[in-house]
Parts: C-alpha cells; structure tokens; sequence
C-alpha cells in the first residue's frame, strides 16, 4: 500500500494496525499465490509513514548485516549479501 493512495486519515489508522506498508513485490506475491509458487521477499525500508526518506546509505552496513544473517540462517553459509 502506498501512502500516496490513501488520505492521511487512513494511512494514520492503518498504521496503528500495521508496521509497513508495501505495494512493490504485491504482483509478485499475488503471481506466485496463483500458481502455488512459494515467494519470499526481503525488503529494506527506505521511508517512513510520515513520507520522510531515511538515509539508507547510513543504514546500509546494518541491512547488510541483517541480510546476510537471513540468508545464512540454518544453512551453515557464510555468504554475503552483496548491496553494493
């Protein structure tokens, strides 16, 4: 869900339900839920529901990291994410 979609109103009541909002990997997940596919998406949040843009370049090192440790999780990997 955008919050460019909905008045501030509903994004202020939605957001007492929700922690993210998203609309990008929707037709994604609704593609895969069709045709029974398993999907999983990692996303990063660049923005905040008031509409401010975080700094993600600060934040990029700790996403890396928070990244990594999903993808190693119960595998035994050490791979990195790389996000550069």
């Amino acid at each position: 869900m955008s919050t460019q979609t909905f008045s501030p109103e509903q994004v202020k009541a939605l957001s007492q339900q929700y922690d993210l909002f998203d609309m990008e990997a929707y037709a994604v997940a609704q593609f895969c839920k069709m045709y029974d596919i398993p999907f999983y998406c990692l996303k990063a949040v660049s923005d905040n529901l008031d509409g401010n843009l975080k700094d993600w370049r600060s934040i990029l090192a700790d996403i890396r990291l928070r990244f990594t440790a999903l993808l190693n999780a119960g595998d035994g990997s050490d791979r990195e994410c790389d996000l550069d």
